[in-house]
């Protein structure tokens, strides 16, 4: 069920506003989402490997609201309409699951929107700690695009977030090299992030 479809790294794979009603799963590679108003674009997210997008199409919700491009090469599994009535109507856990990631987004996009007065390291914190994906080591990993499109997700500059990743750094609760980030201590990473309150 579903196609396998390639895109090259650069290719929009969704635009804001046009009309398509296909929902997608990454299953390699990462694309950039960027949602866009009158006077500008701004990157809300990063979505990678197991990833779904156009999730809104399950919905009959076919004007996109945002621009899905891809970051590197990306192989997606791609359902249509038909494809994914078939699904929702064999497996209807799938329908939860769906309903699961929006809900999930709102509450992500929430977040940003509220932490709009939120001190760097706060913000910063809070980002690595909710995208980090734990190995079977138990060592926590950030996969970044760049540090601009970070900066943007969490509403801060480029330049606040270097600044904010060399002071843990510095303070030896992470590691970076170019796209990864290595979280060391992530109970002091939640304490800086005020999780625990």
């Amino acid at each position: 069920m579903g196609s396998d479809q390639k895109f090259a790294a650069g290719a929009d794979l969704m635009r804001a506003g046009h009309t398509t009603n296909w929902i997608g799963v990454i299953t390699r590679g990462v694309v950039r989402v960027c949602g866009h108003d009158v006077a500008s674009q701004r990157v809300i997210a990063h979505r990678r490997d197991g990833d779904l997008i156009g999730e809104l199409a399950a919905f009959g919700l076919q004007r996109r609201s945002a621009t899905v491009t891809a970051v590197t090469p990306v192989s997606a599994l791609v359902l249509h309409p038909q494809q994914l009535d078939q699904l929702m109507s064999r497996f209807p856990a799938f329908l939860t699951l769906v309903l699961g990631v929006v809900a999930e987004r709102m509450v992500e996009s929430d977040r940003y929107r509220i932490e709009s007065d939120t001190a760097p390291v706060v913000k910063v914190a809070r980002a690595l700690v909710g995208a980090a994906r734990e190995n079977a080591t138990g060592a926590a990993t950030v996969h970044i695009v760049s540090q601009e499109d970070f900066g943007s997700i969490i509403g801060t500059s480029r330049k606040t977030v270097g600044r904010v990743l060399a002071d843990l750094r510095r303070k030896e609760l992470i590691s970076t090299r170019r796209g990864v980030v290595q979280l060391h201590d992530v109970p002091k990473l939640r304490e800086l992030a005020q999780l625990d309150h």
